[in-house]
């Protein structure tokens, strides 16, 4: 994971799954060395336009916070194939990215998605 740049624009967290597969997600920004959950968000694969979200400015509030995707993908067969990310940016840029891709028999799968955000 790249650090962000406390002057720069607003960071954004993104999830995704490929594979063409159905499923659903839970987003949490954690705060740093709390067990406190700062903002969450849910979503699902439907539409990939509304999975993108805004971390709370002013930037420098998020140093050393965490941000975790818990994402569930329902396999539909005959694809065994699923993949799932999770994209930090920042201006355009992307500073890390969390992925993780396989292929299973089992009807779905349970992915812990986890990155901790550091400042410039």
């Amino acid at each position: 994971m790249k650090p962000f740049n406390k002057n720069g624009g607003p960071i954004f967290a993104e999830v995704s799954a490929g594979q063409a597969q159905t499923g659903s997600y839970d987003l949490k920004l954690w705060e740093a060395d709390k067990n406190v959950i700062v903002k969450r968000w849910e979503g699902d694969f439907l539409n990939p336009d509304d999975d993108k979200y805004q971390l709370p400015t002013p930037n420098e509030v998020n140093n050393k916070r965490r941000v975790q995707a818990i994402v569930v993908i329902a396999l539909l067969p005959p694809n065994k194939n699923y993949s799932a990310s999770l994209t930090i940016t920042q201006d355009g840029n992307e500073l890390g990215k969390v992925s993780f891709a396989n292929q299973t028999d089992d009807p779905s799968v349970i992915l812990n998605l986890y990155t901790t955000l550091v400042q410039e």
